[in-house]
């Protein structure tokens, strides 16, 4: 099994596409709410699978694996739009 701690995954997925989504907000608003979203959300599972595969020259993800990836996606996707539902884009990084 390529994922040895799935909630872990999920979590920080979850918690680094809001913040993402946040500060692409902030940074540049005039991108699309569905682009963003999904970019900010497909953004960390990405990153957290290849910092899994780097090490190994051959790996196999079983289906578990690719549940948990997909569930960090949705997550993540999910995470992204409930930032802006309820945090305010002129308040995200500025803390007033």
């Amino acid at each position: 099994m390529l994922i040895d701690n799935p909630v872990t995954l999920i979590a920080a997925c979850s918690a680094s596409a809001a913040a993402i989504n946040l500060a692409v907000l902030k940074v540049s608003p005039g991108i699309s709410d569905r682009m963003r979203h999904t970019l900010s959300g497909a953004g960390p599972v990405v990153a957290a699978l290849g910092v899994m595969i780097a090490p190994h020259d051959s790996v196999v993800a079983n289906g578990t694996d690719l549940a948990v990836l997909a569930a960090s996606l949705v997550g993540g996707v999910a995470a992204a739009i409930g930032a802006t539902k309820f945090v305010r884009p002129d308040r995200a990084l500025t803390g007033a």
